[in-house]
């Protein structure tokens, strides 16, 4: 068998009046549309909240890019809590450096650590659930975590006890 007869063995068949693409890749076969950075960290985060039970209705990802080293964009993520609902937000805001420690891990194990990199997530509540029961009923946990309540200073004057907190 001479070198031509070989390398067409392995040539791929193409009919008649159709061209080969000149790059082909089994990339753009998989049923997901093409990810971007932040739609992959909003991937990634929104999959593990819903590990821990928290919806998309009561906790909002917004990734944004922030700054970055010069060769790699990096990126961070604002949770927003909109909703309320005792046990899944409680397991935000409380586990919040093991969720972020999660996102990471995971962040790690993709393609996405490669090309960026992940400087964290940020809780924040949305002004709708500012002073409604939401709020009365996490300050009635945490004193029931934390024990009594702190000794209330009046600002500008001095602080002797590490518990106390300003007013």
């Amino acid at each position: 068998m001479n070198g031509l007869a070989f390398r067409n063995l392995f040539a791929r068949w193409v009919p008649r009046g159709h061209r080969a693409a000149e790059h082909q890749t089994d990339y753009q076969g998989l049923d997901e549309a093409p990810a971007t950075l932040d739609a992959e960290y909003q991937r990634l985060i929104t999959h593990q909240l819903a590990r821990w039970g928290v919806t998309e209705r009561l906790v909002h990802v917004e990734v944004r890019q922030s700054g970055g080293r010069k060769t790699k964009p990096a990126f961070s993520a604002v949770l927003t809590i909109h909703g309320w609902e005792r046990d899944p937000v409680l397991r935000v805001l409380i586990g919040l450096p093991l969720l972020e420690k999660k996102v990471r891990r995971a962040v790690a194990e993709r393609w996405i650590a490669d090309v960026s990199t992940f400087d964290g997530l940020l809780v924040t509540i949305s002004p709708r659930l500012r002073d409604t029961p939401a709020c009365t009923e996490l300050r009635q946990l945490l004193v029931t975590i934390t024990g009594s309540g702190p000794k209330r200073v009046k600002a500008g004057t001095a602080v002797e006890d590490a518990d106390a907190t300003l007013v």
